[in-house]
């Protein structure tokens, strides 16, 4: 029976996943619009001028050049953190032709990362089987597809989550791993500052496990030490305001807008821009589909119009911390604090932040739980709890029309599932490879 698994499935999904990267070569030819973005952004800070706040204009030529969106704001589409900025700099000088096909390759790589994790820390080929068959259904997912139409970032949230999971379950057999675990948790922080919130469950997984003082010092020396580089930089300090100037009226923006963004592009003032042709991106368009569809789950969306800005964020942070203490009481109460617990339930903060924070949610702001969803299937032993995850999966490839907010349903679905996770006492991996 094995060798026919063998020879069968594994082939067919080798060969899926090929398919997959075939099309999505055909998607990036449609020309990325957000990774530009990320790439102006990194070139601007690069060059010591604030990203959030700037305006093309000819005279600056083509580096600065995203190719114009017509919005009704003062601030810049440029959305990546300084800290963001800092580590993609050295390759935004790359030409955005070059930038955008290896972006494209960095993204499967994340996904081999992924799956080289797991695949380390649990030996059974069977449950290896398990997890190439969801990432298949991944690839094929809106998340996915809408992340490779926009080139944006998000994979990297959840290619960290995965580095901090594994750097922390590597140090209950050598309490080192406790550095680099927190220089990933800097480091998300900075790209995401709102994943600030998952310092909470690791704090009560440190408490519960009695962590020594010193291994408290190598976990947190990383974000110490980038918080002070920050503040005692004075370029650092004045990029920050910057960001959270732009932050502030982004956010205003966007809950006076209480529509989901419109894109419109003008006529491009280049016809060729860094080795890419519009006229060939036109023709791109044309020929290949739009796959993914574009939905918004946030919930300041249900708030009545009537709301003001200051009301609609007076809610949503309410709601916030009134989730996180209520989540909180029941997992210190109820859940059994090892890291495979706190992981989830840090996992549903995060998601849980993303949902009611201010600005739009896109699709591909999905990928997030990429690594989570793929942990589970690793570490589950209920069979129904299985078959519902691959359900949540496939429904997050087509697109049902009688089903308003489709993928944003199976969203949530999925926290309920992680927050049982991290409180159920049947939720273990069975072996797990720590050498």
């Amino acid at each position: 029976m094995k060798n026919k698994i063998d020879f069968f499935l594994l082939p067919l999904l080798l060969c899926s996943i090929a398919y997959c990267f075939y099309r999505d070569i055909q998607i990036e030819k449609k020309y990325p619009q957000d990774l530009r973005n990320r790439v102006v952004g990194s070139r601007l800070q690069a060059d010591e001028k604030s990203p959030y706040f700037y305006k093309w204009s000819p005279q600056d030529g083509s580096r600065y050049y995203d190719p114009p969106v017509i919005l009704n704001t003062t601030f810049s589409p440029n959305t990546g953190t300084p800290f963001f900025n800092s580590i993609f700099s050295p390759f935004s000088n790359f030409s955005q032709r070059t930038i955008s096909f290896y972006w494209l390759i960095f993204q499967y790589l994340a996904m081999l990362m992924l799956v080289g994790i797991l695949f380390w820390l649990q030996p059974c080929k069977r449950i290896r089987y398990s997890i190439l068959v969801s990432v298949t259904l991944l690839l094929y997912s809106n998340a996915w597809l809408n992340l490779v139409e926009t080139g944006q970032y998000y994979l990297l949230i959840s290619l960290l989550l995965a580095l901090i999971y594994f750097c922390l379950k590597k140090h209950q057999a050598n309490a080192f791993w406790l550095l680099p675990a927190g220089l990933f948790v800097a480091s998300l922080i900075g790209i995401k500052p709102t994943a600030g919130i998952l310092l909470l469950p690791l704090c009560i997984y440190f408490f519960y496990s009695k962590t020594k003082l010193g291994q408290l010092g190598l976990f947190f020396s990383p974000l110490i030490i980038i918080t002070i580089f920050c503040v005692a930089n004075s370029r650092q300090q004045k990029l920050w305001r910057s960001y959270l100037s732009f932050v502030d009226k982004n956010i205003e923006w966007h809950l006076q807008t209480n529509t989901p963004q419109k894109i419109i592009l003008k006529d491009s003032a280049y016809t060729t821009l860094e080795g890419w042709d519009y006229n060939i991106v036109q023709f791109q368009k044309k020929r290949t589909p739009q796959f993914s569809k574009r939905e918004n789950g946030n919930a300041f969306l249900l708030f009545p119009k009537q709301f003001t800005v200051a009301q609609k964020k007076a809610l949503l942070t309410s709601l916030l911390l009134i989730c996180c203490a209520v989540l909180t009481f029941f997992f210190v109460k109820r859940g059994k604090k090892d890291i495979n617990s706190v992981f989830f339930f840090a996992v549903v903060l995060l998601l849980l932040s993303d949902f009611l924070m201010p600005v739009f949610r896109h699709q591909y702001y999905a990928v997030q739980w990429f690594f989570p969803v793929l942990l589970f299937v690793a570490i589950n032993k209920n069979r129904q709890a299985m078959v519902f995850i691959l359900t949540l999966l496939a429904a997050n490839i087509y697109c049902l029309k009688i089903m308003p907010l489709q993928f944003t349903i199976c969203e949530f679905l999925l926290i309920l599932l992680f927050y049982t996770a991290s409180i159920s006492k049947n939720i273990n991996p069975a072996k797990i490879n720590l050498e």
